[in-house]
């Protein structure tokens, strides 16, 4: 399955974000937009540029926290997570860039085919196992674990976006109290404010396990 075509920019967005000369627009979400962006500086491949909403670049401590996140981010060594490619808080705008990764989100892949076959759905749990013990190793957790943000490569499944991340130790890299996540694929405890632990990543891994079988409505 092929990923979905890409958007075109829009003409009050960047053309350019630190080195990557931007050519479209990959998707987008709640803390900014991802696209698909070009080294101008003779570095090969291509990579996904996410480019954070005004909103938060504007605000000081959002930066703070950002910093603080790509330098978690800068610590998760595996197969199965995208690589940090760089990073930038410039006067205007806040940008990270990883691998880009060609290939449709494992939500995107169940919705146009259904739930995946054993043989797949065991390859799927064991890349995912792979990264949940890379990003553990690397002392974070990865607060927002879901269907979309799973790409299914050619080679094997990556995690992406690490916009909603805590380190193991209990320090938080998004605002203190902020309940964040995805509710569908939350635990109670998250939802409670409790933050995540193992039993957390148990349980998401329990919930996309579902998903893979059964499709999205089953955890509704």
């Amino acid at each position: 399955m092929e990923p979905p075509p890409p958007v075109p920019l829009k003409k009050t967005g960047p053309a350019r974000v630190g080195p990557y000369a931007l050519m479209s627009v990959l998707g987008s979400g709640g803390m900014g937009r991802v696209h698909l962006g070009q080294d101008t500086t003779g570095g090969s491949g291509l990579a996904a540029v996410k480019v954070i909403r005004p909103e938060y670049a504007e605000d000081p401590q959002f930066r703070k926290r950002f910093e603080r996140e790509v330098g978690a981010l800068d610590r998760v060594q595996g197969a199965h997570i995208v690589c940090l490619l760089g990073s930038g808080c410039d006067e205007d705008l806040v940008w990270v860039a990883t691998e880009y990764i060609p290939g449709p989100t494992l939500a995107e892949l169940v919705d146009a085919r259904g739930p995946m076959d054993a043989q797949a759905a065991w390859r799927l749990l064991a890349d995912m196992g792979r990264a949940v013990e890379a990003i553990w190793r690397a002392g974070i957790v990865h607060r927002d674990l879901k269907p979309s943000n799973v790409i299914l490569a050619s080679d094997g499944a990556r995690v992406i976006d690490f916009g909603v991340v805590q380190a193991t130790d209990g320090t938080s890299i998004t605002a203190t109290g902020q309940n964040v996540g995805t509710p569908a694929f939350m635990s109670p405890e998250q939802v409670r404010g409790q933050g995540g632990d193992r039993c957390l990543r148990h349980l998401r891994a329990g919930l996309r396990h579902r998903v893979r079988r059964h499709g999205a409505g089953a955890v509704r």
